[in-house]
């Protein structure tokens, strides 16, 4: 999550030590301090005949390092502000689709009272479905953008925002087989969010809504659709591990080598220059490089957790102002939450907020923790049962 800072303040923004990169950076200089002796002891024994032969190799690499750090600190800064704006779209589009089902689905059925008890009536159902399956297409694309696809829908059956048929269709249930060898294969990882989609069409189709109408509320699901594509897309490319080589050893050349091209003129003051320009140019590099990924969990990255949590309440919000009843919410990742039930301000006197997101995380680690144990509490149980009726079928045959 981005730190927040106030940029009018100069001084406080070059002082900043919560999440700062120069710790990092810093240490990484220090490798380099190497290079900066070497030079002054090269031109103590050797004179200048040693320094000003290597110095000469720092030429050609100045104006092509100047160049290729530019560029990776541009491109990297692009992809993580095009990234911000996906996830911005993702939010907005997210609130379209279901504005426009709940409008059209108010209007059909405009003076029609509800039917009994909420739960009980098909227009709050079908929303509330379509509600569940965007959020879970948006948690199915965060599990895709961090590597997560191989791991089990914990979170999501923890706040019921997968149901049991879900899980089964997505991860246990055979949907495609190979002609050529009969290799069977569930649902894709990589295409769950398409899943989401599908099921929102056919709830849209089901509603039997007007043609121009239908294809107001489709098109936004495409919409949604692209979006999901987009992210992932992003996230998924990087830099070609050749390019991001030349570009690393033209850096490190340039580097090793600019302490003997600058050793004549400063003398000894040299090792204290280069760790300075090492400490800026790693200060970049780390930051590159995690703009290059912005879609982890470091400060750099973008509040992906926080947005999805708000799609969750504002969905929630579109349909209990639609039918003027109170919704409940799945309340995913409260540990983004900023104000309490009584709806307060979380960081109470006396806290700082990295002890009070920190303390958060580990209550949220322990319910986490005993749910599991809960659950393989509860499969040890039932094959234990399984096990014991099998046993008596088998001693009354």
């Amino acid at each position: 999550m981005p730190v927040a800072y106030n940029p009018s303040n100069f001084f406080s923004v070059v002082f900043q030590l919560h999440s700062s990169v120069l710790p990092m950076a810093l240490l990484h200089s220090l490798f380099l301090a190497v290079c900066g002796v070497a030079a002054t002891l090269v031109y103590r024994y050797n004179g200048d005949e040693m320094t000003q032969a290597l110095s000469n190799l720092t030429q050609p690499f100045t104006v092509l390092q100047a160049m290729c750090l530019s560029i990776r600190v541009n491109d990297a800064y692009n992809k993580w502000y095009k990234a911000q704006g996906l996830v911005l779209e993702l939010h907005a589009s997210s609130r379209n689709v279901m504005s426009k089902f709940l409008a059209l689905s108010r209007a059909q059925n405009e003076g029609v009272a509800l039917t009994g008890p909420h739960d009980g009536d098909m227009r709050i159902r079908n929303a509330r479905r379509v509600r569940q399956l965007i959020l879970l297409s948006a948690m199915i694309l965060r599990r895709q953008v961090r590597g997560l696809m191989k791991k089990e829908f914990e979170y999501e059956k923890e706040f019921n925002v997968i149901t049991e048929e879900d899980s089964q269709r997505l991860k246990v249930d055979v949907v495609t087989q190979s002609p050529r060898d009969g290799k069977k294969d569930k649902y894709p990882p990589r295409n769950h969010f398409s899943y989401c989609i599908d099921e929102i069409r056919y709830i849209l189709f089901q509603q039997k809504f007007a043609a121009p109408h239908h294809n107001t509320v489709d098109s936004s699901i495409d919409k949604l659709s692209y979006l999901f594509e987009e992210i992932e897309n992003l996230a998924i490319t990087l830099l070609p591990l050749q390019y991001a080589q030349v570009l690393h050893i033209i850096n490190l050349v340039y580097l090793v080598f600019l302490p003997f091209a600058l050793v004549d003129d400063l003398g000894y003051f040299v090792t204290p220059f280069c760790m300075l320009v090492s400490l800026v140019y790693f200060s970049l590099e780390i930051v590159a490089s995690d703009m290059e990924t912005p879609f982890g969990v470091s400060t750099l990255d973008l509040q992906l957790d926080k947005a999805l949590r708000r799609i969750d309440k504002h969905t929630a919000a579109q349909i209990g102002s639609s039918y003027r009843i109170s919704e409940p919410n799945f309340d995913v990742f409260p540990e983004t939450r900023v104000k309490n039930a009584d709806n307060e301000p979380i960081n109470k006197a006396g806290s700082t907020e990295s002890k009070r997101r920190a303390q958060s995380t580990i209550d949220l680690e322990t319910y986490r923790e005993e749910k599991r144990e809960r659950r393989e509490a509860e499969r040890k149980c039932r094959k234990a049962k399984r096990i014991s009726a099998h046993g008596a079928g088998g001693g009354g045959g």
